[in-house]
């Protein structure tokens, strides 16, 4: 195919479900809902894309656990969480206990220096919603990603409801 030809098809290109990579705007921030499953491999690329449409804006990730990992759940949030903070994420939070990991992986970069960000844990995801419209400012890129269990699709919903400070 040309150039022209594959510019135009994936500016028709539309989402063949719901909560995968949806991008909204909502007070100068931008949202991305990533929400519809997780795995260890879909993690890494979600927060690929983060760094990648935040350059050299600050970035909002929500995250939630990766279900049905097996033994080697524990260590994969914890590599997760390092992952986020190596990307240089302003915010984490971290959502559910089943998360904690991620949390634990993150604050194990801070504590070595490699990372400057902040860590929140919440329990669901309307404290999710609310952490992130308390830290969320205009120019902010935001992304929210979790197995279908932790119910993060609500997360954008929720802060759409409000203005951003």
């Amino acid at each position: 195919m040309d150039i022209a030809a594959i510019a135009d098809a994936l500016g028709a290109a539309t989402p063949v479900s719901r909560w995968r990579m949806e991008v909204t705007e909502h007070g100068g921030a931008t949202l991305v809902n990533d929400a519809y499953n997780a795995n260890p491999e879909s993690m890494r690329a979600a927060l690929a894309t983060l760094g990648a449409l935040a350059r050299d804006r600050r970035s909002i990730a929500v995250l939630a656990h990766m279900a049905e990992l097996g033994e080697d759940g524990r260590a994969e949030h914890e590599r997760v969480g390092e992952l986020a903070a190596r990307t240089g994420v302003s915010h984490l939070v971290v959502v559910g206990e089943e998360a904690e990991g991620i949390a634990v992986g993150a604050e194990r970069a801070a504590g070595e220096g490699r990372w400057r960000g902040e860590t929140v844990r919440v329990p669901d995801a309307e404290a999710a919603a609310s952490a992130v419209r308390e830290r969320m400012r205009a120019g902010d890129v935001v992304i929210v990603k979790g197995s279908r269990v932790a119910a993060l699709e609500r997360v954008i919903d929720l802060i759409t409801k409000g203005d951003v400070q």
